[in-house]
């Protein structure tokens, strides 16, 4: 049962927040043919196969921190799919269980509960990338309503301290009448076609 507690975390939204998300990256994953693997995304210098081998290891990364475990990295020879579906299950499976979604854990030297971190970091990574894999494939780019809202507060919230090097490029300005999504994506420095 999750805790009243203001200080804790809303575990039953960060679960369900989470599995949505999930399940609208695996759906577009399920739908990626095979040379739109080798498609470039809006990420510079990623295709489309090694944009879901960053978005696994970022799974890899949270689970690694709740075991203190070296983290393994997704390799070349990996079949980065069967990758994906196994980090999603290990990660929803710890999320399930009060005491490890509850568990504090130090991540890039900050700490939180491991729910937290999956409901921030991780939430927002996928849910960011899952629209760039869809850029690269050519599939439907629709994000979860409630994602966008949450990652779009956590984003702001940073400030620039999400341009840095490697991270998100400059923001570019949205027009009045953009949708929260098309914010959101405009915010972490991507275009979107239409709203040039």
């Amino acid at each position: 049962m999750t805790s009243p507690n203001p200080t804790f975390p809303d575990l039953d939204e960060i679960r369900g927040r989470y599995g949505r998300i999930a399940a609208d990256l695996d759906l577009r994953v399920g739908r990626v043919r095979t040379l739109d693997w080798n498609s470039m995304t809006p990420c510079r210098d990623w295709n489309s196969r090694d944009l879901l081998a960053h978005v696994v290891d970022n799974h890899r990364r949270v689970l690694a921190a709740l075991q203190d475990t070296p983290l393994e990295e997704v390799t070349d020879s990996e079949d980065v799919i069967e990758a994906w579906r196994a980090a999603t299950a290990d990660v929803a499976a710890a999320l399930a269980e009060d005491e490890k979604a509850l568990f504090p854990v130090r991540f890039y030297g900050t700490e939180s509960e491991f729910a937290t971190l999956v409901g921030g970091m991780l939430c927002t990574d996928t849910l960011i990338h899952t629209w760039d894999l869809c850029q690269a494939a050519g599939l439907d780019d629709k994000l979860d309503e409630a994602g966008v809202e949450a990652a779009f507060e956590l984003l702001k919230s940073f400030g620039d301290a999400i341009r840095a090097p490697g991270a998100f490029g400059p923001e570019i300005p949205a027009p009045a009448d953009a949708t929260l999504q098309d914010q959101l994506i405009l915010y972490s420095g991507r275009k979107v076609i239409g709203l040039d």
